[in-house]
């Protein structure tokens, strides 16, 4: 699954697998994109004498506006415990002050791909599925997260 991030809410996207993510992700998600539509609107714009990115929401973070010729970062999101928060997401604003448009699919894109390294799950014996035996196969074990 690619961890590309886009605002047409591509099928590659992120925020596309929530059809599978248990709730709480989900309702932390919606819950901080409530907070940024709130900041959004209580904050005032950057001064508009000069070109920037206006602010946003992307789908999993929250984007103030930025001066253009301006790479934006910030850390990854905590929604996934098994995908690292402590990597950076970046977002870049062109000289023109516009966000920068992923050059496939021609919609903004913040680059999540340093998000997609994964934390070493703990062991939770709750989350095993053991497969019986089958003379055409081994066992098997599958870790659930």
């Amino acid at each position: 699954m690619s961890f590309l991030k886009d605002a047409a809410g591509d099928e590659s996207q992120p925020h596309s697998h929530f059809k599978t993510v248990f709730s709480p992700q989900k309702l932390k998600v919606e819950e901080n994109e409530q907070k940024c539509l709130q900041k959004m609107k209580r904050d005032p714009a950057l001064n508009k004498t000069a070109p920037y990115c206006s602010r946003n929401w992307d789908g999993w973070l929250c984007w103030d506006d930025t001066p253009a010729g301006t790479l934006a970062s910030q850390s990854c999101p905590d929604y996934f415990s098994d995908l690292n928060p402590t990597a950076m997401a970046t977002k870049y604003c062109a000289e023109d002050g516009q966000w920068f448009r992923h050059p496939a699919s021609g919609v903004t894109w913040t680059n999540y791909t340093l998000y997609t390294t994964v934390i070493e799950p703990t062991f939770n014996p709750f989350f095993i599925v053991h497969k019986p035996l089958n003379v055409q196969n081994a066992t098997s074990c599958s870790h659930l997260t």
